[in-house]
């Protein structure tokens, strides 16, 4: 080709390799996140709650951040039943 500007097949498929990876890193930093409240992940908070040696009225705040989490983690987010 005279003048033009053909891109070579191992440069197209760097590039193309490059762009997938980018956005499967992308996707997975967004949607993988585990949820957190108060600075603490969802699993530091049942882990204290399956540990604790307490009554159930000395759980009800871990129960109530619990339902919390649960629902802010599902905003924006389609639910099928």
């Amino acid at each position: 080709m005279q003048g033009g500007h053909a891109i070579k097949p191992v440069r197209l498929l760097c590039l193309v390799i490059t762009i997938v990876l980018v956005g499967w890193l992308m996707l997975h930093l967004i949607y993988n996140r585990e949820p957190s409240y108060q600075g603490r992940t969802l699993t530091q908070w049942l882990d204290d709650y399956n540990n604790a040696s307490v009554s159930l009225i000395q759980k009800q705040p871990i129960n109530t951040t619990a339902q919390v989490m649960l629902k802010d983690s599902t905003k924006g987010r389609c639910m099928s039943s």
